[in-house]
């Protein structure tokens, strides 16, 4: 019955795949529907309307929006992009990365391209802008806006500028002042974008993936930053998170913004690193950083997860229910989405809550939103059909975008009449009417009054904030004055020290966060913040405090992080261990002494932050240090461990580093303690390896005695295999294959054939494949994977294929593939006799499969309790589901399950768009190896890949000859082949389901 059923699929897969999918003929470009027929295609959430603002010809482009003090739109319209205007490129990379022949001049002086800034304006109160008057043209690639100080900054990378209009006549005084210099400029995807005020009084701004940053010394891929106009400083807030757009703050202040990631959004922290994908964007700029923040973890319904333009809303218009939520455009899905923001310890999670706006039109592209002085939502309306403009079969050509067309969508309460924009002129106010908007429910009045003060910095204001931080219980009211009294220069020493005991947690960390904005606590407040590291209940607080104390010089940073190294909860919190790290690294050499001194108190080490999170990363700073200070402090480290299991752990640390690069030369102090160690009776594992690690004599002989003893632990024995293979000792081959045995725990196999790839003997070829008969479904993979690793296997591998002791249909096309790349020219031939010539599908033959599914799955109901072992099966080699599985790829619990148009093509043509952060790799190493993966870790000294069959590999950078992506994903394309219809249906329903199958 299954054969039958696979040939009825087969049947049609072949019929479907004969028609055409494509919407349009190519000489017929398709145009948007008119913004009427654009409106009725979109699905907005109960209790709310959208109301179309403005459209093309007054707007085209949309990328960025600001509201003015009179109430006006100005929009940023990014109609030059993708390429600037006047330059010449002269090399494209395979992620559009693109160098230039030259850094162009700043405007007016520069060539000159066609993006501009427009201002929209509601003349007749009718909720829809009748007027457009352009303030600036010829802007080329300028992809960031904001308003302040009388004039307009603009983000044209590479340059940051201010336009000043200083007699507000929406024409610019003149020619730009140039105030950075610095942005990449490699790919206009990634430019610097998402110019936003702070409540600090700084200018946020952020930076995508695929763009190289070089701004006064300060180098980065991806971020966010800022720049404080009265003092021209500029500093990388933060490092990491995707291909950031969008930022904005929560009423407590705390930064999130929007990226192109796994999850909706980051929450950025001062001086923290993030998740990058490593193998496109480089490492992390600090090598010791050792662990980066993830997004916030997102439950709930995720989809494709494209997301920037994001806001918390806080305009006091809507239902009670959107309060502190944030509303985030969702690019990929033609939607936008609503997530709540929930505390978990320092950070937070975000918890989908509903569907903001959905259309059918897949020309609806938001790219922006903005809360208007009216509460209102506004949404920039990219309106084009393509993302990213680029021919999936030449990735250095692009189509042609769309350029005449945007809209501006406004949604409000469903019947809400339209009101006129009042021509509010806020910057008329007095100082002292400017204060009474502090406290307006809308939050865009309140950060304009606090942008205009702050750039007033009229004191005269101070005294009147005194009882709106102390008197009045609005704790949120009391921030707001905190923020206004700072930005007017009012922040003294005896104000702080009072608003260091504050009720408000945001109070008191603000305090913290704005004093260590200086570098250096006053001496009279210092005692403060060691109390609040000692006392200090709320891990919002203790967060900012870590994060300031990386700031200050040592010693004042090195007390605040004894301090929290005593608090044991803090272990578990999300960001914190590593907060307390980076606030340590900072200082582990320029004030070597006084951190080793930190762990020469044996009590310390009982603290889980020491023991857990701290430790075993000082050492591994020391080791990467490559100096004899470095292996002396790591030998202090040791004798200074207060019992052996901690000990060992800083010794396994110690192999973990080294693991990573090349020793010359074994130093003395280190070699002679662990000689030590090892000859005693009962030497540790982590022991052994460190020694096997440092060459020395008689370590070998007793980690193969370890090794072979069955009665020993499983994972002790691993993690000697591991180092054996690492250290490549010649006679270890006849041990290692004798861990191969059907009597050895399956652990034991696998670590076995990881540490075998070493190794180039002829003989373990042959091995692998006498045992084959042998091996779980697991470990046959793993050997398959190990054998088209070299070409001398693979040939081992193609004559047990044609000798019929291995299947031919066991191995998979990415193994075929993979043998491909050897060059060799007699595999390649005995490789097309077995397997045929190795071409991907055809794009309708994709879209074939895909309408065949489809039409199977409408038609026959699929059991999703049968189903939950396929997905187990097939998906949980490489996916979380449920909380099962592996976590090579996305977790497909929060993807856009429920629908199939998401669904089937990313499962049935899993190439045709990869996430940076799932894009696999193709490492060529000296000794003759192939080998793919995803690359789960980089730094400057090795790369670890982690393939489909979630083995990891770590390579030392020399080692590599190559390391090149692949233009196909891991997951492999003919997934359903295998599968029967009813399989079929039956793992899709489960896929679908919305709760994990009994």
């Amino acid at each position: 019955m299954k054969t039958f059923q696979r040939l009825v699929l087969s049947g049609f897969w072949l019929l479907l795949a004969s028609s055409s999918f494509w919407p349009v003929a190519a000489d017929e470009p398709a145009r948007p529907p008119q913004p009427e027929e654009a409106a009725k295609k979109i699905q907005v959430t109960a209790d709310l309307e959208i109301a179309l603002f403005a459209a093309e010809p007054l707007v085209r482009q949309p990328v960025s929006m600001s509201f003015d003090h009179r109430g006006r739109l100005w929009v940023l319209e990014y109609i030059q992009y993708p390429n600037p205007n006047g330059l010449n490129p002269t090399a494209v990379d395979e992620y559009l990365r693109t160098k230039y022949d030259r850094v162009p001049e700043p405007p007016p002086r520069g060539p000159q391209g066609n993006d501009c800034v427009t201002i929209l304006e509601d003349t007749d109160g009718d909720g829809r802008a009748d007027r457009a008057k352009e303030f600036l043209t010829g802007l080329n690639l300028a992809s960031g806006m904001a308003l302040g100080y009388d004039g307009v900054f603009v983000a044209q990378p590479p340059y940051l500028l201010f336009y000043a209009d200083r007699d507000h006549d929406d024409v610019p005084d003149g020619d730009p002042e140039v105030l950075l210099k610095g942005f990449g400029m490699e790919d206009a995807h990634a430019f610097a974008n998402s110019l936003t005020w702070g409540p600090d009084g700084w200018l946020y701004g952020a930076q995508g993936s695929t763009v190289t940053a070089d701004i006064r010394g300060i180098g980065f891929q991806q971020g966010v930053w800022r720049y404080h106009v009265p003092t021209k400083r500029f500093e990388l807030f933060a490092e990491g998170g995707g291909n950031t757009w969008g930022i904005d703050f929560d009423r407590n202040g705390q930064l999130f913004a929007g990226g192109n990631t796994t999850e909706p959004l980051c929450h950025h922290v001062q001086g923290a690193y993030y998740i990058k994908g490593f193998g496109k964007h480089g490492p992390l700029h600090n090598p010791y950083a050792f662990g980066y923040f993830n997004p916030v973890k997102h439950v709930g319904l995720l989809g494709t997860a494209l997301t920037g333009g994001c806001v918390i809303y806080q305009g006091g218009l809507f239902p009670q229910r959107f309060n502190d939520t944030c509303i985030y455009p969702n690019l990929r899905a033609n939607a936008m989405r609503v997530a709540r923001l929930v505390p978990v310890g320092s950070t937070f999670e975000s918890h989908y809550q509903e569907d903001f706006a959905v259309s059918s039109d897949i020309w609806f592209r938001p790219v922006d939103c903005l809360v208007g002085p009216d509460g209102a939502l506004y949404a920039a309306d990219w309106c084009d059909i393509n993302i990213s403009h680029t021919n999936p079969t030449d990735r250095s050509q692009w189509y042609p975008p769309s350029r005449t067309d945007g809209r501006i969508w406004r949604f409000v309460p469903a019947g809400t009449n339209p009101r006129p924009m009042e021509r509010l002129g806020l910057e008329q106010l007095a100082s002292a009417d400017l204060l009474k908007l502090l406290m307006h429910r809308n939050a865009w009045y309140s950060r304009e009054a606090l942008r205009i003060l702050g750039e007033r910095r009229d004191r005269s204001v101070v005294e009147a904030l005194r009882p709106l931080l102390f008197a009045t219980a609005d704790d949120h009211l009391a921030l707001e004055a905190l923020w206004t009294t700072y930005v007017s220069d009012g922040l003294d020493d005896a104000l702080a020290a009072d608003l260091l005991a504050h009720r408000s947690a945001a109070v008191r960390a603000w305090t913290i966060r704005l004093l260590g904005d200086e570098g250096l606590i006053p001496a009279a407040l210092y005692p403060k913040l060691i109390e609040i590291a000692r006392d200090e209940p709320d891990p919002s607080v203790r967060s900012q405090l870590a994060c300031t104390a990386k700031r200050l010089p040592g010693k004042q940073a090195l007390p605040i992080v004894e301090r929290m190294l005593e608090r044991d909860a803090d272990a578990n919190d999300t960001h914190l261990p590593l907060l307390v790290w980076w606030a340590l690294e900072d200082k582990a050499v320029s004030d070597r002494g006084d951190v080793l001194g930190l762990f020469a108190d044996r009590s310390v080490w009982q603290h889980p932050l020491v023991r857990d999170a701290l430790a075993q990363r000082l050492v591994r700073r020391y080791v990467g240090e490559h100096s004899a200070a470095g292996w002396a402090a790591c030998v202090q480290l040791l004798n200074a461990v207060p019992e052996p299991t901690q000990r060992d752990r800083l010794i396994a640390a110690i192999d973990t580093q080294l693991a990573e690069s090349r020793l010359e030369t074994p130093p003395k102090e280190l070699t002679e303690l662990i000689e030590g160690l090892l000859s005693q009776p009962t030497a540790s594992p982590a022991v052994l390896r460190l020694a096997l690690r440092l060459q020395i004599a008689g370590a070998l002989p007793k980690a193969l005695a370890l090794v072979a003893d069955r009665a020993a632990s499983a994972d002790d024995r691993a993690g000697l295999i591991a180092t054996i293979g690492a250290t490549r000792h010649p006679e270890c081959v006849p041990p290692l294959l004798e861990c191969l045995s059907k009597e050895e725990p399956l652990a034991i196999r696998a670590a076995a054939l990881s540490a075998l790839q070493a190794y180039g003997d002829a003989e373990i070829g042959e091995s692998l494949v006498t045992g084959y008969a042998d091996m779980t479904p697991e470990l046959r993979a793993q050997a398959r994977g190990l054998l088209v690793s070299r070409a001398g296997w693979a040939h081992t591998l193609i004559d047990a294929v044609r000798g019929k002791r291995i299947a031919v249909g066991d191995v998979d096309t990415a193994q075929v593939r993979q043998m491909l790349v050897h060059k060799d020219k007699d595999l390649n031939r005995q490789i097309e006799a077995l397997w045929g010539k190795v071409t991907p599908s055809t794009t309708r033959e994709k879209q074939g499969r895909i309408s065949a599914v489809q039409t199977m799955l409408s038609k026959y109901p699929g059991d999703a309790a049968v189903g939950k072992g396929l997905v187990r099966k097939h998906c949980g080699i490489c996916h979380t589901f449920f909380g099962e599985g592996n976590k090579i790829g996305p977790d497909l619990s929060t993807a856009d399950r429920k629908n199939l148009t998401v669904l089937l093509p990313n499962v049935i043509d899993p190439s045709a768009i990869i996430r940076p952060e799932f894009v696999a790799y193709t490492a060529h190493t000296a000794d003759g190896r192939v080998l793919d993966g995803l690359l789960a870790n980089s730094n400057p000294e090795s790369v670890t890949l982690l393939d489909a069959k979630n083995v990891r590999t770590t390579l030392r950078r020399d080692e590599i000859e190559a390391l090149e992506p692949l233009p196909t994903s891991l997951m492999p394309e003919r997934l359903l082949d295998t599968l029967s219809v009813q399989e079929i249906c039956d793992l899709f329903a489960y896929l679908r389901s919305d709760a994990p199958a009994k």
